[in-house]
């Protein structure tokens, strides 16, 4: 975890309460030099899951995993970035599978 007090922000309140919800810890960390920040999922192994930009809305964080996980592109409308490892990556197919059986 970044040594530096985590970013409040709504979108930030909400990604934490719902991916706690889901049964992750979610952390943040940054690049200090180009001051990008994104939020970490981790499961109860303590396996970063996926690492997301900061200031994604939850709606549209929630949008596109459904449509990762069924195979199809995003479609939202925001732009940020999500990294999960490999492509095929079974934490990140568990991830997708959890969000899109649980709504907002």
């Amino acid at each position: 975890m970044n040594p530096f007090s985590y970013p409040e922000t709504q979108n930030t309140r909400d990604v934490v309460a719902y991916f706690t919800r889901l049964g992750y810890k979610v952390s943040w960390d940054m690049n200090t030099r180009e001051g990008i920040r994104w939020h970490e999922i981790i499961d109860a192994d303590n396996n970063v899951v996926a690492q997301v930009t900061h200031e994604v809305s939850l709606a549209a964080l929630h949008e596109d995993m459904i449509c990762w996980h069924e195979g199809r592109d995003g479609t939202s409308d925001e732009d940020y970035v999500v990294h999960v490892g490999e492509i095929g990556n079974p934490l990140a197919k568990i991830l997708y599978r959890k969000v899109a059986e649980n709504p907002i």
